[in-house]
Formats: structure tokens, sequence, C-alpha cells
């Protein structure tokens, strides 16, 4: 989380109660200064026997920095406190972006390893991954350490990612509401184990995220709780964050009740914190892509879980409470009472329907309460996968980064067949840090040929045997529950003490005879084996789970459907699965795929036992440092080379970043000339860093010290850099040269079509001037023809005379003949005869009804023009003819007619 203000004033409180000479805030503590540059890594210090690596670890963790590299390991001492080390500022001076680190030593950090992961992965060929271990005792701070680091992985490196980002990260909180609870060494001890991996692109870029969960403690579900050993975080959160009228809707108390599976809630925890938790949880679900009806079902279930442990107190209350259980669940109440109150048994080929004892019914309640639990905890965790790994594959471009949390050893008072299964996963854990640091090292240099001093260190392979060898604890336990010996448990204890009492690791303590104790690691441990059997041998009859999975709840029918699973078609004696059978096989699952990976180790460390800040017991974290073997590898690094490399891979990722990279090809032939080029490669560089120690050849590999390393890393990272700027200018120049040609031709082209354009609007626009001229002028001689047709008087009493000719149907038999065109009379002649001063007459010619033309008069004819209407208007000098309206003579001796 960001450094609040808030927070820098609790940080500041507390640097003034510290017992430490120094007072600097977070920024100033991660500067390089004299003090710390020696104990930023305690092979290179000088750092190798216990007394100094101790010394170091405490005045470290006084001057609030709780990270110190061991060679391969990170140790990461809790604080038990908020140190403001893990903030965006913090985590910026870290992130490289692919530029190069000004700081090439910078301080140790979690921030730091997972940077490394990353830029590896960058690095690498084909298919590769990381994986990045976090392990420690429980209270070391595991859980908040993986949740950074997941955090800073997530980072999303563009917007469209931002939204998937979200729901990686939101996928740690929900999972620790759920899967985490209060023991008496850990206030948040993750009750489950937890592998993250997160994929990535061949560019660097987050393409999904899966998480696979194994061994949740079912059984804190139905156990007994005290104030310091709790049940998980989520029913207490649940009984205070949700309203009044909810709770009573679904039966539960309004007040501060304690239940049998939630004993005492506010006895030890604050009521509002719970309800503030609970709220931020609501938030976080939705941020996963839960739906509020989702979300509903889920607390309902929940709360459903409360009510069964409330029926098993009496049997009054059984039915109450049933009745209260059935509605949530969304199952009928008849047929869910009659199930978990009888069994039916077949006697021959009879089905008999017997009644539970109270005892019997206590156990087929709490085996349904953990059921559904359990249920909903891998229901969540399918979901979320569901909504971070849609794009998750295994193309042979893609990479991943892993991150393990898985819980911590565990010594307890009473240690049951949990403990055992929680401290043989970290054996496995160690065995694999002993295998990889320890062991692969002295054995690679024995094998090359290089000088070396072999150091003794404590191997705990038969631990592990121990535990899943043949014929072994869990072997014994399995084939105990195959033959239904699971109500007592003698019969698996006299097994162990009969064919285990020659193994080193395993002793019979003097506590009971259903007690027997392993040598672990991290201390000896005596478990308590009474429960064993009944634990590994929880199964759910098969008519409960055909129930529950006609449930009209999705996500309840969705459990039971999921346990009916398919027909099983193998052998009847190998078909059941115990608990034991289940966790092996998820935990073979998880380290072969961290076996094909480069392992990166990070060891969380308890500074002391009462989890107080500013208190280092010296005794607490050697015990630790010896548990660990951290101290071995802090000798084998000091002395060793912690970079081994073949010569063909150290030629092709800096081979090109020497002058004669390019002479050399690689040939199988030329196996002399590879060793001269890379031996020439390495003596340059280190010439150039002025330290030619730490650097050893063998016979196909070339060891390398840290600062070797590091000058071939920021020699690349500089050529890289170059490389990548004259790229850019040439890609610049090359996208301007493109851009500017394609100008050209866009030019051209738009020049040619507006051209185009311009032309077909001209001619629209001509088409339109010829239609408006037309009409402007046909308008003007109808104005011109209309003035003509008025009759104009004259001074000298002329009168012109116009008469219509008007259009009249002629019979098709009737021919008529039609007047000759008589030219017009030109200005001047008619000028010439108006002077004459007489009466001018105009005489209109027009056709009769009978077809034959009318005629008014033929003598003392001026002119004759030609009207609109198809009529002939003549001008005469003789005054207004009289009679004008008789028919004439056929025209026989008329020439206008001839």
């Amino acid at each position: 989380s960001d450094c609040k203000p808030k927070c820098k004033k609790m940080l500041a409180a507390e640097y003034d109660q510290a017992h430490t000479a120094y007072k600097e805030t977070p920024a100033a503590i991660l500067k390089n200064d004299a003090r710390s540059e020696r104990s930023k890594d305690l092979p290179h210090g000088g750092f190798h026997t216990e007394e100094q690596v101790l010394a170091v670890l405490k005045q470290n963790y006084e001057r609030c920095l709780p990270y110190t590299a061991a060679g391969a390991t990170l140790l990461a001492t809790n604080p038990m406190r908020e140190t403001g080390l893990l903030c965006d500022a913090v985590a910026a001076t870290y992130r490289q972006d692919g530029k190069s680190s000004q700081d090439s030593n910078p301080n140790p950090h979690i921030f730091a390893v997972a940077e490394d992961a990353y830029q590896y992965l960058r690095g690498s060929k084909g298919q590769e991954g990381v994986v990045v271990i976090v392990s420690g005792e429980s209270g070391s701070g595991k859980t908040f350490t993986a949740r950074a680091m997941i955090e800073y992985l997530a980072k999303p490196s563009s917007q469209s990612q931002k939204e998937k980002c979200r729901k990686i990260v939101a996928a740690n909180p929900i999972l620790e509401a759920f899967g985490n609870a209060r023991t008496p060494l850990n206030h948040n001890s993750s009750r489950y184990g937890k592998f993250t991996q997160i994929q990535y692109t061949k560019l660097g870029k987050i393409k999904g995220a899966k998480i696979q969960t194994f061994l949740l403690e079912r059984s804190r579900t139905t156990e007994l709780h005290t104030t310091t050993n709790n049940n998980f975080h989520i029913f207490y959160q649940l009984l205070a964050g949700l309203s009044s009228s909810t709770k009573q809707s679904w039966g539960l108390d309004t007040g501060t009740k304690s239940y049998r599976y939630v004993q005492n809630p506010w006895q030890t925890r604050s009521q509002a914190d719970e309800r503030t938790k609970f709220q931020e949880t609501w938030q976080t679900l939705k941020v996963a892509g839960l739906t509020e009806a989702m979300k509903t079902s889920v607390c309902k279930t929940i709360a459903s879980v409360i009510l069964l442990g409330e029926s098993s107190i009496s049997e009054k209350a059984s039915l109450e409470q049933l009745k209260l259980v059935a509605p949530l669940l969304s199952v009928p109440v008849g047929e869910l009472v009659q199930l978990l109150t009888s069994q039916r048994i077949r006697v021959g080929t009879e089905v008999v329907q017997k009644q539970l004892t109270q005892e019997e019914f206590v156990t087929m309640v709490d085996t349904l309460s953990k059921t559904l639990y359990a249920g909903i905890f891998e229901w969540i965790v399918h979901f979320v996968n569901s909504q971070t790994s849609l794009e998750f594959s295994h193309n042979s471009d893609d990479r991943f980064i892993g991150l393990l949390d898985i819980f911590g050893f565990e010594s307890m008072k009473v240690n049951s067949l949990e403990q055992l299964c929680i401290n043989y996963a970290n054996e496995v854990l160690q065995y694999h840090f002993v295998k990889h640091v320890l062991e692969l090292d002295q054995q690679l240099y024995e094998e090359e040929g290089i000088e070396w001093n072999r150091i003794d260190y404590v191997n705990n392979k038969s631990c592990v045997e121990l535990v899943s060898g043949k014929c072994k604890i869990f072997d014994l336990l399995d084939e105990d529950c195959r033959l239904k010996r699971a109500v007592r448990s003698a019969g698996f204890i006299q097994n162990c003490y009969t064919f285990l009492k020659n193994e080193e690791k395993f002793f019979q303590p003097l506590r009971g005879e259903c007690h027997f104790g392993i040598r672990h690691y991290a201390g000896d441990v005596i478990y308590d084996a009474s429960a064993f059997p009944r634990k590994n041998n929880e199964r759910f009859l098969k008519e409960q789970v055909n129930l529950l999975a006609q449930s009209q709840d999705d996500i309840v029918s969705s459990i039971f459907k999921a346990q009916q699973g398919p027909v099983d078609t193998t052998p009847r004696r190998k078909r059941h699965k115990t608990v034991v059978y289940q966790f092996q096989k998820s935990l073979n699952e998880l380290f072969s795929i961290v076996e094909s990976s480069q392992s990166k180790f990070v060891r969380c460390l308890t500074p002391n036992s009462a989890r107080v800040p500013h208190l280092f017991e010296k005794d607490k974290v050697a015990a630790q440092l010896r548990a660990g073997g951290i101290v071995e590898s802090i000798n084998i690094s000091a002395g060793g080379h912690p970079y081994k490399i073949k010569y063909e891979d150290l030629w092709t990722r800096y081979g090109s970043y020497h002058y004669k990279g390019w002479i050399y090809k690689h040939d199988t032939d030329t196996r002399d000339q590879e060793i001269s080029n890379v031996k020439e490669l390495v003596h340059d560089f280190c010439t150039e860093i002025h330290n030619t120690q730490g650097v050893a050849f063998g016979t196909h590999r070339v060891f390398l010290s840290q600062c070797h390393m590091e000058a071939l890393e920021n020699r690349r990272k500089q050529v890289e850099a170059a490389s990548l700027l004259i790229q850019s200018a040439w890609r610049g120049q090359q996208c301007r040269r493109a851009y500017l040609l394609k100008l050209k031709h866009i030019t051209l082209i738009q020049s040619h079509l507006r051209g185009a354009l311009a032309r077909a609007h001209f001619r629209k626009l001509r088409q339109a001037v010829i239609l408006i001229q037309q009409r402007f002028r046909h308008v003007q001689q109808q104005k011109a023809m209309h003035k003509k047709k008025k009759v104009i008087q004259t001074p000298d009493h002329q009168e012109i005379i116009t008469t219509s000719v008007t259009k009249t149907v002629i019979p098709k038999e009737r021919k008529v003949r039609k007047l000759p065109e008589v030219p017009h009379a030109n200005k001047r002649s008619c000028l010439q005869q108006r002077k004459s001063r007489k009466t001018l007459q105009t005489i209109n010619t027009s056709p009769t009804t009978t077809g034959a033309p009318r005629v008014f008069a033929t003598s003392h004819i001026l002119s004759i023009f030609p009207i609109m209407d198809g009529g002939v208007q003549f001008h005469c000098r003789v005054p207004l003819l009289k009679g004008a309206h008789l028919r004439p003579q056929p025209p026989v001796g008329l020439k206008l007619f001839a």
C-alpha cells in the first residue's frame, strides 16, 4: 500500500520508541551508505559464521532494514510493524522497465527478487519459468511477503491490462479471508498452501494468472476453538458485517451470541474492526467479478454452516435449526432432516432405514459442514481463476513467474494429521533447497574440475522418506483406512512402532500409546494419532451428495455436482482417495513444476516469540538459521560462484556485445575456439572492472561471481540501450520517409478528386443557369406579347384591332390552306408609313367553325405579324371595317392564300 500521512506519523512515533541510534525515513534507509554497504550481502561482506550473521541481522533489524542477502537466499526478518518499505515510491526504485539500473548493487529487498525474476524471464529462451519459494515458520510474515510480491509483479503495463491486474491482486485478500485464521503462533496464519502462477508474453506483458491451492484445514471449521485458536476470518466478519434484518431473516442472532463453531467471537476481536474487514472483503469480491447474487449465496452458505453447528447441540434444537438451514441451502426441509437423522443400509436385497444416534448425527452434521465450507473455498478459487486465467495457455513463447506461499512449520501442544501434512510439506521444501543450493552446487564443482573444499550440511532426505516412502507413515495410514479400521487408531500406531522402530528420524515418546515423534529439520514434534484414521477417511454419503446437488442455489448445486463426478471405472480397491493421497498428489504436481523451473528463495524469520516489535531474540533466530541451513549456504556462496553458465549460453547472451562477436559461429567442431572466445570475453570484462579474481573455467561451464555477472549485465544493458536508440532513429527516419511518400500520393489523389468534383459541380450549375435563363426569357417573351395584345389609341384616332385566332378542331376531311409566312416589316418602313398620319387598322384572321379562314379586309394592308396563339396581325390604312363579321366569299382572287 502507498505511504499515507497517517502511516508516516505512526512510523515516526515508533522510531522514537525504538532502541536504535538512527532516526531515518524509509526513503533515507534505502540509500547506500558506509554503514550498510558491507551488510547488504553476507557472503561478500565477509560474514560467514553464525555469530557474525546474527550480529548483522540484529543491526539491520534495529535500523528497520528487514531484508538481508545470504547468497542464494534472501532473509526477511518480520519487523512486526508497518515500516513503509513496501509503498509505490520504494517499488519504483527497483523497477527497471527495460532500462539500466543506476544502482548496480541495490539494497536487498523482496522487490529486488521479484524484479530479478522478471528480468530473467524476459531474457530467457523458450518456455521457462521462475519460481519464488517463500518459506519459514508460522508467524514469520510469509503471507504478507507473498502478497507484496504479487502486487509488485501484477503492475499493469498498459491501460488494457488494468482490470485484469486488479483481479489478480484482489485474489489475495479474498483467499486470506476464507483461508486464514488466528492460531497461537500467528494472528493471520494461512491454513492452506497456495501456488500463484503469473504468465507473461514474450514481450513481458501479463497474459493471465492461475492459483492452485492444496490441503485446506477442513477440520478447523468444526473443531472446538479458544481465544487464541479461532475459526476462519470470514465467520467473524460475517457475524459483524451483516445487518440486523439480514441476520434475523437467516436465523442468526443479532447480539453477541456464542456459537458452537464460532465460540466467544468478540472476546479477543473487535466487532467494529471485523465489520470494516467484511466491507473490504465484500468490495474485493466485487472487484474479482462476483455479482450481488453470488456474494449473497456465498454468505448464505457460510451462515448455514454456523446454524448446522447449532443443530448438533440437542435433539430439540436439531429440527428447529434444520428448518432454518434448508431455505439457506435451497433444499426441501423434510429430505434434509431425513438424510441427516437416518441412514440407508442394504441388508441382502432389502434396504433398511436406520435411525442415527446423537453421536452419529453430530458426526454427520460436522462432515456436511466441513464439506460445505471446503466446497465454497474451492468454488471461489475456481471462479477467480476463470476471471484471471482467460488467456492462460501453454504456448512455447509464454513464460511464467510462480510464487509458492506454503504454510509454515508448526509445533503445538496437540499436533494432529494437519500438522503432520504441513510439516511434511516444509520438509519437502527444505529438501529442495538443500538439493539445489547445497548439494548440486558442490557436485557441479567436482564434475567441472574446479578446486573446492567440500562443506558438510544436514540433509533431511531421510525425514522426507520416513513420511512418504514405501511402507512408511502415509502408506500405513492409507492401509489402515482401506481396511475400514478408522474407528480406532491402535492398529495404525502398532504398525508404525513395528515397521518404523529402526528409523533414525522416528521415535516413540513417553506421552501415551497413541503418540509418535518425528525429528524434523526444525525440531522434534510429537503427534497425537488418535484421530488420524478418522480425519484421513472422511467421506460423504451418496444420498446426501445427490440431494444437495439438486439444490436451487447454483453455487451449492455446483459444489456437490463436482463431488458426484464421472463414473469411476478403477478397481474397487483403489477407488477411495484419502486426504493423504490427495495431498501427496497435489504436492507432487506442484514440485514437478518447481523442479523444471529456476528457483529463488526467500526465507522469512521470526525475531521473537512474543510477536512484538523492537525485540530481537538471538536464540530464536539462531535456531531458524540452523534449521534452514542458512549458514551453510552462505559459506558455499562465499567460497563458490553463484553463477554457473554454459559456454554456448554465455556467448549467445553476451557474445554480440564483444568486438569479436561477429567472427564466432557456433559449431561442434570448434569447441576450443568457443572456449577461447568466451575466456577472452570474460577477461575483457574483468579488466574493465579491475577484478580478475572469482572467475573459474570448467569443462562445460564458466563460473562467475556477483560482481562479474553485474559487469556483464551492465554492458548488455548499455549496448541494448544504444542499439535501441539507433533503431529508434532509423525507424523514425523510415517512418518519416514513408509518411512523406504517402502524403505526396494522397495529395495527388485528392487534387484529382477535387477537380472531378469541381467539374461535376460546375456542370450542375451550368445546367441550372441555362434552365433559369430559359425560363426567364420565356417569361420576358410572354410579357412582351401581352403588351402587344393591348389596343393602342393614336392621336389621329387610328385604331389597332387585335382579334385572336382561336384554335378549333379542324375536321380531318377538310383541308385548309395555310397562309404563307409573311416577313416582318422593317422598322424604317413602318416609321415612313406612320408618317402618313392615316388611320391604321389591324385585322386578325382566324379559322371559322367550318374550317375556312375568316378574313376581315384585303385592301390597304401595310404589314402582317404572327402572334403567340397562332393567329396573324394585319396593319391597314382604312378606317374600322363595317360588317367584318360577315362571311366573305371564297378567296378566288386573293393572292395571300395563293
